[in-house]
């Protein structure tokens, strides 16, 4: 007795070979281009006079500081200088950097008392009360996760599907996660 076995059609290598390439190390340097792309938009959006992934509505300028430069914008948002500083650095295996040089940026972020500046935190990031544990806005984190996930849906020629937008996470005021109770 004989046995043949005839392949119609092959269905599956085709798929398993677009994950692979969707999960290689080029795959996830390009996913991770996108995400840094899609970051910097994010953190420019929130310049201005309203800012949509801000934790905070920032403190206008104290009225002497406004009279004194004859506006009531900070000079670093007026010239655009702080937010063109912004850049994306190279991919690595698993991170992008997203960064400025522009020394007075902390200050301006993070507020400093020294010179009576409160802060006017640009980066899409919510403090949860540490300094080592902070995270993205909710809206901000919906935002990256769907260009991730369309991203890897492209990259994988449509097998690894698009994630569901309906994100949900832990609310701040559950308390960090990470700490024990």
């Amino acid at each position: 007795m004989q046995l043949n076995i005839i392949q119609k059609h092959n269905g599956v290598s085709p798929s398993i070979k677009n994950i692979i390439r969707a999960l290689s190390i080029q795959g996830r340097k390009n996913v991770l281009l996108y995400a840094g792309k899609k970051f910097l938009e994010i953190t420019k959006r929130n310049f201005g006079t309203y800012g949509e992934f801000r934790e905070k509505t920032w403190k206008p300028l104290s009225k002497n500081y406004a009279k004194r430069i004859g506006n009531s914008t900070p000079t670093l948002l007026r010239t655009g200088e702080l937010m063109n500083s912004i850049k994306i650095g190279s991919t690595r295996t698993n991170s992008i950097e997203i960064f400025t040089r522009d020394k007075r940026a902390g200050a301006l972020a993070f507020g400093y008392k020294p010179n009576n500046i409160p802060p006017r935190n640009f980066w899409p990031i919510q403090n949860m009360g540490s300094p080592s544990y902070n995270r993205l806005m909710f809206n901000a984190e919906k935002e990256m996760f769907i260009t991730i996930s369309k991203r890897f849906n492209v990259l994988s020629s449509g097998v690894l599907p698009y994630q569901s937008t309906l994100t949900k996470r832990m609310l701040p005021s559950y308390g960090n996660p990470f700490t024990p109770q």
